[in-house]
């Protein structure tokens, strides 16, 4: 198993079987305000030498935390399927929405993610910072 795109993103979403990503590679989540659901999606592309057909089975397991303390949410799942062509390498490919973690306040936080036997973490920076502007609703005459 290879791991050949693993990002933080602003949206992310599987379509027969191809990765659409959007704004990848973040490690900065600036916030109007906290408390807030996290507004990232773990985008996966998984490489999986099959081994003579046989079935594909990969487990997963996804945790939010803040530096130095107890995961924050846990995504546990399993990935159950069988390689159409023996001969190739299989591709998996995974857009998992971290929006179910609530961010409780700023500081350096990060995403572990546990895939087959490997290990991965995603490091970002949550800041509060006020938009740069701000639309006003039209004053409508009636």
């Amino acid at each position: 198993m290879r791991l050949t795109v693993a990002t933080l993103a602003d949206f992310a979403e599987v379509r027969e079987g191809l990765l659409f990503v959007s704004g990848a590679g973040i490690d900065q989540v600036f916030v109007a305000t906290v408390p807030i659901p996290l507004p990232l999606t773990l985008a996966l592309l998984v490489q999986i030498e099959p081994r003579d057909g046989s079935p594909l089975e990969l487990k997963i397991s996804v945790d939010v935390r803040k530096q130095g303390q107890r995961p924050l949410t846990q995504i546990n799942g399993l990935v159950k399927g069988s390689l159409r062509d023996p001969s190739r390498n299989g591709q998996v490919s995974l857009a998992i929405d971290l929006r179910m973690a609530t961010i409780p306040d700023e500081g350096r936080y990060r995403v572990d993610a546990v895939i087959g036997a490997k290990r991965f973490s995603f490091p970002f920076d949550v800041q509060v910072r006020m938009p740069p502007f701000q639309l006003n609703e039209p004053d409508v005459e009636g």
